[in-house]
């Protein structure tokens, strides 16, 4: 009972207003999986409602005194619309408007943030296109609230550029913070590793037991992952696959 389950956790997560927004949250998802087209890596199972609702506790916790509609709205749109395709976006926004009818969200972006990726892309002779950027200010409120995310299109549409652009600007702002302040909230110092998982053997990737010795090799992926996990200061550790998507 995906409404109850709904009610259950946003009770949890502080909502007073938890019967109403859980049916109208569970109705919308409804009506998406049914009236935006059909792709593969779309998902409106319990894994995503669980999501979007964590999300919203989250913005609960951050802006008490802000509307409970509004927040949900919030959770419901950084979840959903950095993952739909062009022709689904109106629909979603129309499905959102009939069921919180005149509920008003102001857009939140970091000024910050976007003028370096203008700087930076510009330093680099690349189109600030607002398409591009728009996907970076969501690719952005994305890793808040996910440890793993991923970036899917085409051949030469920019996943890497987006990925090394908004890598950078976070870098470029926090060095110039002065000592003994406090970075923007939601921007922290990051390493970038990126490697192509496809050009090496699984062993060669995950690590591997030498069957005549007995003794563990690391692979990239482990070799990078030990040393996100004992590096103790707050610079974020981005391990990328650029590669094409496999299972």
């Amino acid at each position: 009972d995906y409404t109850l389950i709904s009610q259950i956790l946003l009770f949890s997560e502080g909502f007073l207003e938890s019967k109403i927004l859980a049916s109208k949250m569970v109705k919308l998802y409804k009506l998406a999986s049914e009236q935006l087209s059909q792709q593969k890596h779309y998902d409106f199972g319990m894994r995503a409602v669980k999501t979007v609702l964590e999300m919203a506790g989250r913005l609960k916790r951050q802006q008490p005194e802000e509307s409970e509609s509004v927040l949900l709205i919030k959770a419901l749109k950084d979840a959903n619309i950095p993952k739909f395709v062009k022709e689904d976006l109106p629909l979603f926004n129309c499905l959102l408007s009939d069921l919180f009818p005149g509920v008003v969200i102001k857009e939140e972006s970091s000024r910050e943030v976007v003028d370096q990726c203008k700087t930076i892309l510009k330093g680099q002779s690349l189109m600030d296109s607002p398409d591009f950027l728009e996907k970076i200010k969501q690719f952005q409120s994305t890793i808040k609230v996910r440890f793993g995310t991923m970036v899917v299109g085409t051949a030469m549409c920019g996943k890497s550029t987006l990925i090394k652009t908004l890598s950078r600007a976070f870098n470029d702002i926090v060095s110039r913070v002065d000592e003994g302040d406090s970075p923007p909230q939601g921007i922290y110092p990051n390493s970038l590793v990126s490697f192509n998982p496809k050009s090496v053997s699984m062993g060669e990737l995950f690590g591997e037991e030498n069957p005549v010795t007995k003794d563990w090799a690391d692979g990239l992926a482990s070799f990078y992952i030990r040393q996100a996990i004992l590096d103790s200061s707050l610079t974020q550790q981005w391990i990328c696959f650029d590669g094409p998507v496999d299972p």
